[in-house]
């Protein structure tokens, strides 16, 4: 499942929301899960963020049917049933759809969280220029490390920030696609994130669709959340080829014969790295074909984002009375549904 395509109606709709949002007393938070077939993994995240949860919260489940629900939680979460799909991806934009919140909360199964670590990071919303907030995501065992957010190379390959920040470094481009905390209006106005682009690369995908159309993200630290390294999975091969290919085309990042030229020198010098294995780099070349047969779809997702409205009428939150919600979510849900 994937948003419809955008128009100059979606800028309309977007300052609108905003302006609504600035009569909310707090950024109203919705934590999305997707359902896993690993039931461990996912009582884990669940436990974690039901035991955790701040104050005017809800913790939103998608589940398409792989979790049983044997602990009978249906009291104390939201559950969003959906048709059964190999695609995370649908389940979190399915996710991102039905929230309530001002800010979405993505939590992939097998994360956990800590007592207040959403408060750092909301605070950051009440700047309407903030589109996104990358928690600082722990990972555990032989693969030890701190992840910041997601950044991006030439050649459409998508690279995981670590360690802690240097001195004059830039902020990573937006949260993995493990955890991340999303102003819900802006998600909503470029779309969400692209299903043909996997768990491999949405994240990335969706951060520039941000930046592009004016938003900001930084990283915050003082929000942490933590995963098993081992449940990190590098694309490599076709899929990679593939997604790699599709992000390019959708994001060039310069004029398009340096960005072309770029493109296919980052490309080859890649491929001939792999020589050793020549199935592995077969596959992925062919997973590059494939994955150019989007450019048309691509452009048209560029040509969207330039007649989406930029952040700049956007309003902070303030805290008004909470008598005023009711009244302010009808208003949200009546203009969804026109």
């Amino acid at each position: 499942m994937y948003w419809p395509k955008q128009s100059k109606r979606i800028g309309v709709y977007f300052v609108l929301i905003l302006l609504v949002e600035a009569k909310w007393p707090v950024p109203h938070l919705s934590i999305v899960i997707p359902s896993s077939r690993d039931t461990v993994a996912l009582e884990m995240t669940l436990a974690s963020a039901l035991e955790h949860q701040p104050d005017d919260c809800e913790v939103i489940l998608v589940n398409d049917g792989s979790y049983e629900d044997p602990y009978e939680l249906g009291d104390e979460l939201r559950f969003v049933d959906v048709a059964p799909t190999p695609n995370s991806i649908d389940l979190i934009n399915v996710g991102a759809r039905a929230a309530e919140g001002l800010v979405v909360h993505v939590l992939h199964s097998g994360v956990e969280v800590n007592s207040g670590w959403a408060d750092p990071a909301l605070r950051h919303f009440e700047d309407p220029q903030i589109g996104s907030v990358a928690p600082e995501l722990l990972l555990s065992g032989a693969n030890a490390t701190a992840i910041r957010g997601v950044d991006h190379r030439w050649g459409g390959r998508r690279v995981l920030v670590k360690g802690a920040a240097r001195r004059n470094e830039r902020a990573p481009l937006g949260p993995t696609i493990w955890g991340g905390f999303y102003r819900r209006s802006a998600i909503e106005s470029v779309g969400g994130w692209n299903r043909q682009l996997g768990t491999e690369t949405a994240d990335l995908d969706l951060a520039l669709s941000l930046r592009q159309v004016g938003f900001d993200a930084v990283s915050e630290p003082e929000s942490r959340i933590r995963m098993a390294g081992c449940a990190i999975k590098e694309a490599s091969g076709f899929r990679h080829g593939c997604t790699a290919e599709r992000l390019f085309w959708r994001h060039p990042l310069a004029a398009w014969p340096i960005a072309l030229t770029l493109h296919v020198l980052r490309t080859a010098v890649g491929l001939s790295t792999g020589l050793r294995q020549p199935s592995r780099v077969a596959a992925e070349a062919l997973g590059r074909f494939v994955g150019t047969a989007s450019f048309f779809s691509a452009r048209q997702h560029r040509r969207n984002l330039e007649e989406i409205l930029p952040p700049g009428s956007a309003l902070p939150f303030t805290r008004d009375s909470q008598d005023e919600t009711d009244s302010q979510d009808e208003t949200i849900t009546r203009r969804r549904a026109a």
